[in-house]
């Protein structure tokens, strides 16, 4: 009733049936102000008393009706009757209330203070975007156009290069369900579960991949590896299965993550798929720019999606070179590869998926 953000009391002795604490029509009525000191009581004579009957500063109330403001009418003097518990004047202490915003200026008159820029704009939160659902939505326009962008017919650089990102991802996402096939001991769960963990292991390299070259992303991941406790064999053949997981659970951090590692490791093909991320701003930033360098390193490896399309080389290279307004595309060169060294914990699977990257399944890296 006093509009100070706090709860305030009403009592009214009508209810409790005795006639004592009436006159007439009229009953004692209590209401109980908050104040930062506590309650402050206001005893009133009243008809069916409702808290906009009252208006209230502080610890002092009036009762108004009409517009017209009353006196509040003092309790009877106390006699022998019934006992009706009421409110004792200053109840237990509550969160003190602050003080007006304005009560300080009127203390004192301070120095107005600089100019400053709105602060109520915050940055947009970046946008998760689903790589089943662009894929998805790729395909009908291929469909539509009458199949694949060819290098000779390209007009539409993002749509060339989303349908070349998709028939990657599916490359990816059917090598790892290969290798998954011949582990024995873990479910698709498990193995999910610790495909989780190792990407969240390259949250800060990933986070990198948008705003730092490429050299230094690799070299970062290179560390990585080296600090990981797996060897070469190991790591890639874990990248490669958690590569898949990612594409097919729709987890661009895990996705991402597992292709910066194989990179990292020194096979570049998989540099496409991050090039294709960052063109398509998909698990990371759009940085077309920086997609360049990864695009280039991996059109001059030995292909590992869609090998038997070598056209695919030329139409990514002109696709990606339309996007950034360039004739040509900067060459860079490899990494070497980093042998590994004891560090981080990363069991399970890893030794076994290691094993299937030799023999018979050499072929497929």
């Amino acid at each position: 009733m006093n509009a100070d953000g706090r709860t305030d009391y009403l009592i009214d002795t009508s209810v409790t049936g005795s006639g004592f604490w009436c006159s007439g029509a009229t009953c004692a009525v209590r209401v109980f102000a908050s104040t930062p000191q506590g309650y402050q009581r206001n005893d009133f004579q009243a008809e069916n008393a409702m808290p906009a009957m009252f208006s209230c500063q502080q610890g002092s109330c009036q009762m108004t009706n009409s517009g017209t403001v009353m006196a509040s009418a003092p309790a009877p003097a106390p006699t022998p009757a019934p006992a009706v518990t009421l409110p004792p004047a200053t109840m237990a202490a509550a969160p003190q209330a602050s003080a007006p915003a304005f009560s300080s200026q009127l203390a004192s008159a301070p120095k107005p203070a600089k100019p400053a820029l709105p602060t109520f704009a915050a940055p947009p939160a970046p946008q998760m975007v689903s790589l089943a659902s662009h894929c998805a939505k790729v395909s009908l326009v291929t469909s539509s156009n009458g199949g694949f962008v060819t290098e000779a017919r390209l007009v539409d650089p993002n749509q060339a290069l989303g349908e070349q990102f998709c028939l990657a991802r599916g490359y990816a996402m059917d090598q790892g369900q290969a290798m998954v096939a011949k582990i024995q001991g873990f479910s698709n769960a498990q193995i999910a579960q610790q495909c989780n963990d190792f990407g969240g292991l390259l949250a800060e390299q990933t986070a990198a991949l948008a705003t730092t070259p490429r050299a230094a992303v690799v070299q970062q991941v290179a560390g990585f590896a080296a600090s990981a406790g797996m060897s070469p064999d190991q790591l890639a053949g874990t990248a490669k299965i958690c590569l898949s997981v990612g594409y097919r659970t729709d987890d661009m951090g895990v996705a991402v993550a597992s292709a910066l590692v194989l990179a990292g490791l020194g096979q570049d093909a998989y540099g496409e798929l991050l090039g294709h991320h960052l063109v398509s701003g998909i698990g990371t930033a759009e940085r077309p720019d920086l997609a360049m360098s990864w695009y280039e390193a991996a059109l001059t490896a030995t292909p590992v999606f869609a090998p038997g399309q070598p056209e695919r080389s030329g139409l990514i290279r002109k696709a990606t070179m339309m996007m950034n307004g360039q004739s040509t595309a900067p060459t860079t060169p490899k990494p070497e590869p980093v042998a590994a060294q004891g560090g981080l914990d990363l069991k399970g699977f890893a030794s076994k998926a290691a094993g299937l990257l030799s023999g018979s399944t050499a072929a497929s890296q």
